[in-house]
């Protein structure tokens, strides 16, 4: 069992937890309780070098995210066996990641501005809730977990992910950010090449295929979609105590290089705000 409960260190980290400590004794983040909602390897070691390892790390701009791929023919696509919808793949260092956003219709998820087109291009927008199956439906790791809650999920959580695939944790994430290049400049590189507005497109030189699908408001904002085009955010299957929320999520900004990771209540926002899903694949 591995505790996923983290608590973020590193001077760039504190700064940032400390000013959005600050800022959420100013603002107000009401949220509904999303605590009953979803359908929804250890880490490999660091890497100094920046490249690719799969041939799936061309196919890396928004556009071609749209198209299927064909999990017969192509090692580097997969098929979801509950819906039937097809993932591209990459294996960055040692850990094989989804290319291309989850898409996996469930309860207390959402297409962007709930346009059906949006779902095929971004994937769908998950409660954390939703992300790692609070209501136990694939797994029982994430169960009672949720907005407003104070929990630690049980490593490792499959959450709303296919068979065989789990929702990362910091850990894994951290991974990935040094095999990237590190904090302040792997946002650049996990970026796709289009799709980012205020020239924030990305080399994807790991064929991550970032794109900036936004997010949506939960409960007290009325739900409103924002930031296409701007950012792209990742819900991953850890924790820090907060008492409005304690998820993590990793996020990409068109205006910065950098890759985040904060506390969403700390953001002022909560963990009933609709991120994105990128799986991991177990072992």
């Amino acid at each position: 069992m591995k505790n996923t409960s983290v608590i973020l260190s590193g001077t760039k980290w504190s700064r940032r937890i400390s000013l959005a400590v600050v800022l959420s004794v100013f603002l107000f983040a009401a949220c509904d309780d999303s605590s009953t909602s979803a359908e929804s390897g250890e880490p490999s070691v660091l890497s100094s070098s920046l490249g690719r390892s799969s041939s799936s790390a061309n196919t890396s701009s928004s556009e071609t995210a749209v198209k299927p791929c064909d999990a017969q023919n192509d090692k580097n696509c997969f098929e979801d066996k509950r819906d039937g919808k097809t993932y591209r793949t990459v294996k960055i260092g040692s850990q094989v990641w989804m290319a291309e956003n989850l898409n996996y219709e469930s309860i207390n998820s959402s297409c962007y501005e709930d346009k059906k087109d949006n779902c095929a291009k971004y994937g769908r927008l998950y409660t954390w809730g939703a992300a790692i199956d609070s209501i136990g439906k694939f797994s029982k790791n994430g169960v009672g977990c949720g907005n407003r809650i104070d929990s630690t999920p049980i490593y490792p959580v499959r959450g709303i992910c296919p068979e065989g695939w789990h929702l990362p944790d910091t850990t894994e994430w951290r991974v990935l950010i040094d095999l990237a290049g590190g904090e302040d400049v792997a946002g650049k590189a996990l970026k796709s090449k289009s799709g980012w507005k205020a020239d924030g497109n990305g080399t994807d030189e790991l064929g991550f295929a970032g794109i900036p699908v936004g997010g949506r408001f939960g409960g007290s904002f009325g739900g409103e979609y924002f930031d296409e085009g701007i950012r792209a955010d990742y819900w991953t299957s850890s924790t820090d105590y907060h008492p409005l929320g304690n998820a993590i999520d990793v996020g990409l900004d068109a205006y910065r290089d950098e890759v985040f990771m904060g506390v969403i209540s700390l953001r002022v926002g909560s963990s009933d705000r609709g991120y994105s899903i990128r799986c991991l694949k177990n072992d």
